[in-house]
C-alpha cells in the first residue's frame, strides 16, 4: 500500500492543500500595452495593522527587484514608466497626465496608499499605469488604465 506512487500522490495532495490555503496577498503590476501583468506574485504581510499598502508595495518592489521611484505615499514610476510621457499635451490647456494607480480588491481607495491597510491576507493589490485627462478646464477621467488606448509610444503593434 505504501508504494512510491502512493507517496507521490499524498505528497502532491499535501503540497496543494497548503499552497491553496497559504495566507499571503496576491499582487500584480499592469503595464501600458495590455492587461497581462508585467509582474505578479504572492507576498506575506507580517502585520496588517502596521504595514500600509504603501509600505507593503515598497517591500514587494525591493524584494522582487522591480525598479521604482516613490515612497509610501505615492509611486512616480515603475520600471521606468511613464517616463517622458508623464504629461501629454493635447492643445490649448488640455492635457493627459499618466501615472501609477493602485487598487485593493478591484477598487481604488480615495486615500494615499500610506493611509490604506489590507484587511486580510486574501486581499489582492493591483498597480496599473493610468491616465487622467484635463479637458475644457475640468478633469474628465482619473486612473483609466492606459492599456485600453494602446499608445504607439509605449506599444508596438
Amino acid at each position: 500500500m505504501d508504494s512510491p506512487k502512493n507517496r507521490a500522490f499524498y505528497t502532491l495532495c499535501f503540497f496543494l492543500f497548503f499552497s491553496i490555503n497559504a495566507k499571503a496577498i496576491t499582487w500584480e503590476i499592469i503595464g501600458p500595452c495590455n492587461k497581462e501583468p508585467i509582474a505578479k506574485g504572492l507576498f506575506k504581510v507580517k502585520d496588517l495593522k502596521k504595514n500600509s499598502v504603501g509600505k507593503t508595495s515598497l517591500l514587494i518592489f525591493k524584494e522582487k527587484k522591480i525598479s521604482f521611484e516613490g515612497n509610501e505615499v505615492m509611486i512616480k514610476n515603475i520600471e521606468g514608466l511613464p517616463g517622458k510621457f508623464e504629461t501629454i499635451e493635447l492643445g490649448g490647456q488640455d492635457f493627459r497626465s499618466l501615472g501609477w494607480c493602485y487598487e485593493v480588491n478591484g477598487k481604488q481607495p480615495p486615500l494615499y496608499m500610506n493611509k490604506v491597510h489590507f484587511q486580510s491576507q486574501n486581499d489582492h493589490l493591483t498597480w496599473v499605469l493610468g491616465q487622467a485627462s484635463f479637458i475644457d478646464r475640468e478633469w474628465k477621467e482619473y486612473c483609466t488604465p492606459v492599456h485600453h488606448f494602446n499608445y504607439s509610444f509605449f506599444c508596438k503593434e
